[in-house]
């Protein structure tokens, strides 16, 4: 037998994840937004943020500085590729 996903579970499990993360997630858009003037730094930040609904749905506690790690900037290629 096949389970359906639930619309409105679903909405209320990524609304509770993000009432939770709700600081992490404004400061690291933040800091995001100060990096826009600087282009090599803000595609490994934009490469994060894309990364940060997975992070946040396995449940893992993230830093606002995590956008700063370099294993972002080094997928740049693949990035534009995609």
């Amino acid at each position: 037998m096949e389970e359906k996903l639930q619309f409105v579970p679903s909405l209320k499990d990524a609304f509770a994840i993000g009432v939770k993360n709700l600081v992490p997630i404004v400061l690291s858009v933040l800091l995001w937004l100060v990096t826009v003037w600087i282009p090599y730094v803000n595609v490994g930040t934009t490469i994060a943020l894309a990364t940060l609904p997975v992070k946040l749905s396995k449940g893992e506690m993230i830093s606002p500085m995590f956008i700063f790690e370099s294993k972002y900037r080094h997928c740049m290629g693949e990035y534009f590729i995609l």
